[in-house]
């Protein structure tokens, strides 16, 4: 039949459409409780760790946070416009840091578990040096875990660096 019911193929593919949405939008709400709130969370010391907290609001309800924040545009990602600040409704906003930023090298994009910042600012959350992030991923390609969480070595195995 024609019929127009819950199971016409232009329902489903809103209906998955939607779900998909907001199956990305929990991630995110989750992710961000996680990362603060959870000290076993691999980037709890850049979160958590530096005193950052989600607000008793969104903590506490996720319908708050989907009402608060919207669905954000395809590649949109949280982010907090004090970056010391909490995750709170006036410290947040849906920024698109990949596009605006990927051709920009002094403005890097990194991330790290659903975590993006600049080069510049892993620098200062990891304390390493610029340069040692950036050599790490483009010359020893290591993986951006790797890259950021492991400590400074002072000497490369073998004991000398690299022609």
């Amino acid at each position: 039949g024609m019929s127009k019911g819950h199971s016409s193929p232009e329902y489903m593919k809103e209906w998955r459409a939607r779900n998909r949405a907001r199956t990305k939008l929990y991630s995110v709400w989750y992710t961000m409780i996680d990362r603060c709130h959870n000290k076993r969370h691999d980037a709890y010391p850049w979160y958590g760790g530096r005193g950052i907290a989600v607000c008793d609001r969104w903590r506490n309800s996720f319908e708050a946070f989907a009402s608060d924040m919207g669905y954000p545009d395809k590649g949109n990602e949280i982010d907090r416009i004090d970056n010391n600040g909490p995750y709170e409704p006036v410290n947040c906003r849906w920024t698109n840091h990949t596009a605006q930023c990927r051709n920009r090298s002094s403005n890097r994009i990194i991330e790290l578990d659903g975590v993006s910042h600049t080069l510049a600012e892993w620098s200062e959350l990891t304390g390493l040096s610029r340069g040692t992030i950036a050599s790490r991923l483009d010359r020893d390609g290591l993986a951006v875990e790797q890259a950021l969480l492991s400590p400074v070595l002072k000497y490369r195995r073998g004991g000398h660096a690299r022609k």
